[in-house]
């Protein structure tokens, strides 16, 4: 759906002691746009976090991934928080073709964060068995194939790699920022091309798991893993770190993120008002409360604004077209049928009621904050609520009553029904699946409301084991 919370926070006060480790800066450092900083940091302390899911090991693909993957590893070009401009990343810089089908990235000479160097083998290896692997869970090929042709990588030396595409792609530096490249001294052994034994996909599944010990969970991100289990994730500053403030002092400024596993959103909250939680984003439905309270004097602040990640992701509403059960596979294929989904939702009311009117409608898919890709004529294409006009597209469909139970049929006689899974764990995606399964049912539409955990519902996303 079109929908996307901003970005609401809580921030506590950190006191910072001045002690920082020792550093290895590489040769060539990146400096972090001084937009990004009010004043130069003090070294030392701990940033306390909740999250909502544990990752199972270090996974590479893991809904809880998304969270602590930018900390720990970094892609070859990366996305400016504030401008939403591409800057380099783990390639300092490149070079494309005139006629656009080679691009050359020169890589800085920068080391994982157990001392390894990272070099181009550490690139060929991720985009060949990890982004474009199709047994890898989570692959990235339809990123990286153009009209049917894969873009292939080759080493030109070892801090120098091109990529040959197909066609020109204007969209390629974008495509990357997404790709956080892994370390192929770490997971060789989980590809079939280095082992024969390596089951296909096992670098997903199995590249770092919960059995390993964190010191082969490493990156050449701010941070490295300390320790994990289900009930903290403890990330350390990397000696490693190449990114520097505007004076040249090594990132980052903090000693450890303590990420403490907390699944329910008011207990979440409990945590962050006795003071154990430092930061914390929040629900729509807890602003009002919350401000009041800052504006009594409470010892936080409340924030509200944009969402700044160019591609952040807003609720989504997904049919498996795929689904095992022939006839209902045959109604979500059918375009009209998602029109008339579409349709079904009811923008502002979930705006209003379940986002407390702290969230904007977004282009379709992409959101106003995406600079590069947002095009705002695109908006008056999107679906305007009319549960009359779904109603009337299902009669087109022939799904209706045919026995007067109040329930839409198939023109088999049997009962069109499908089950919606949403993440108990997402206080808003509770409550707009209530919301659609009641609207649905208002035409006759019967909608199973199945709950479960985040992590649950992205596995079975991945596995294609679900129906909406």
């Amino acid at each position: 759906m079109g929908l996307r919370k901003t970005g609401i926070a809580l921030i506590a006060i950190l006191l910072l002691a001045v002690n920082v480790a020792s550093a290895e800066l590489p040769p060539n450092p990146k400096m972090e746009n001084p937009v990004l900083f009010q004043e130069i940091g003090q070294y030392g302390g701990d940033l306390i976090l909740a999250v909502a899911a544990a990752p199972r090991g270090g996974a590479i693909v893991d809904e809880a991934t998304s969270f602590v993957g930018p900390y720990l590893r970094d892609p070859l070009v990366d996305n400016n928080p504030i401008t939403n401009e591409l800057e380099p990343g783990l390639a300092e810089s490149w070079e494309i073709s005139d006629d656009g089908t080679q691009v050359i990235f020169h890589l800085r000479k920068v080391k994982w964060s157990d001392g390894v160097p990272f070099t181009a083998d550490d690139v060929i290896f991720h985009f060949d068995h990890v982004d474009m692997d199709p047994n890898n869970p989570g692959n990235q090929i339809s990123r990286y194939t153009i009209g049917g042709k894969q873009i292939t990588w080759e080493k030109i030396d070892d801090y120098t790699v091109r990529a040959n595409l197909p066609t020109p792609y204007g969209a390629f530096l974008r495509v990357l920022t997404h790709s956080r490249i892994v370390p192929k001294h770490k997971l060789m052994e989980f590809a079939p091309a280095y082992n024969p034994d390596a089951e296909p996909g096992s670098i997903s599944r199995q590249g770092w798991n919960p059995d390993k010990p964190a010191s082969d969970m490493v990156g050449t991100g701010t941070f490295r893993v300390a320790s994990f289990n289900e009930q903290q994730i403890v990330l350390e500053r990397n000696p490693y770190s190449w990114r520097v403030d505007p004076e040249g002092n090594q990132l980052p400024y903090v000693d450890r993120v303590i990420s403490l596993v907390v699944p329910n959103t008011q207990v979440q909250q409990a945590k962050f008002l006795a003071g154990e939680v430092d930061y914390l984003p929040i629900a729509p439905s807890m602003y009002p409360n919350l401000k009041r309270e800052e504006v009594a004097g409470a010892p936080f602040k409340v924030f509200r604004g944009a969402p700044v990640n160019p591609t952040p992701s807003p609720p989504h509403w997904s049919f498996n077209f795929d689904v095992e059960d022939a006839e209902l596979r045959e109604v979500f294929q059918n375009v009209r049928f998602r029109e008339a989904m579409a349709k079904a939702v009811n923008y502002e009311r979930i705006l209003d009621q379940v986002y407390n009117t702290l969230a904007i409608l977004s282009g379709m898919p992409v959101l106003p904050s995406n600079a590069a890709f947002y095009n705002p004529e695109i908006d008056q294409y999107r679906h305007s609520h009319d549960l009359e006009k779904t109603a009337a597209i299902l009669d087109e469909l022939g799904i209706i009553d045919r026995n007067g139970d109040g329930f839409r049929d198939y023109p088999s006689g049997k009962t069109f029904e499908f089950t919606l899974t949403a993440a108990v764990n997402v206080e808003a995606h509770n409550d707009i699946a209530a919301m659609l399964q009641n609207d649905l049912e208002s035409i006759g539409v019967k909608v199973h409301l199945q709950l479960q955990d985040s992590r649950l519902v992205a596995d079975r996303a991945l596995a294609g084991d679900f129906e909406s």
